[in-house]
């Protein structure tokens, strides 16, 4: 943005009127059509995609630096298409918020929006969604069977299991507030009753403090490692 300042003097120095050019930097302000987006239920496993629109109603270009989500535990389950970037003065500009849930249970986040916008430099827009079953996976919870013991543990646990087909089958691991402190892989496991023994120690080999955990067992199909079955566990470690 650019004026005209006018000087004028009684020095007799100065016989003319003097004008100078000003060049007055612009600012970047952003605008979102949403607030909040609610996913409603999502089959586990499956995507949902919607939008919003970002607008530059400031006076020079917006930056869109960066998107992030304030919980971790929504890596790979919340992602924002296309990548960060610039937006002229009076744009928009159309992104996508993908949803893939790959765990029953209610969803909760703000996605950040980074950027050089004087009013808001750190937008939020809050999401929620639900993970449901999906109707594909289901199996009859009579034929897989998860028992723990002993429960409270203290230096390790033996988790047994009951399969009635072959299959690949996990063990996730989850303190109270939903991260992931662990996995273990039985794979190629045959039908009939296995164990695994968990000696109380997250991925990096660390032992974990005394406190409840969640068990998850995730049984998959033997070939093209689908999805069939989820079980959950309460440990408690003293």
């Amino acid at each position: 943005m650019s004026g005209k300042l006018i000087i004028t003097s009684n020095s007799p120095l100065i016989y003319d009127t003097v004008y100078l050019t000003a060049f007055v930097k612009g600012k970047a302000d952003i605008e979102s059509n949403v607030s909040s987006i609610n996913y409603g239920d999502v089959p586990e496993n499956t995507l949902k995609d919607t939008t919003f629109t970002l607008t530059n109603i400031g006076t020079d270009t917006l930056f869109i630096e960066q998107f992030s989500f304030n919980n971790n535990t929504v890596d790979g389950v919340m992602t924002v298409l296309p990548a960060p970037m610039t937006i002229p003065v009076g744009s928009s500009q159309e992104f996508t918020l993908r949803f893939t849930p790959d765990d029953v249970r209610n969803w909760e986040a703000q996605l950040k929006v980074h950027s050089n916008a004087s009013n808001f430099p750190l937008y939020s827009i809050d999401i929620t969604g639900n993970g449901i079953i999906n109707d594909i996976y289901q199996v009859d919870s009579r034929s897989i069977i998860l028992q723990s013991y002993p429960n409270p543990f203290d230096q390790s646990i033996t988790l047994e299991y009951y399969i009635p087909f072959p299959s690949n089958v996990y063990f996730n691991i989850y303190d109270l507030t939903g991260e992931k402190i662990a996995t273990y892989e039985e794979s190629g496991k045959t039908e009939g009753l296995h164990q695994y023994i968990w000696d109380g120690k997250d991925s990096k080999g660390i032992v974990i403090e005394k406190g409840i955990f969640l068990l998850q067992l995730v049984v998959y199909e033997s070939k093209g490692n689908r999805p069939l079955f989820k079980e959950k566990r309460i440990l408690m470690k003293q």
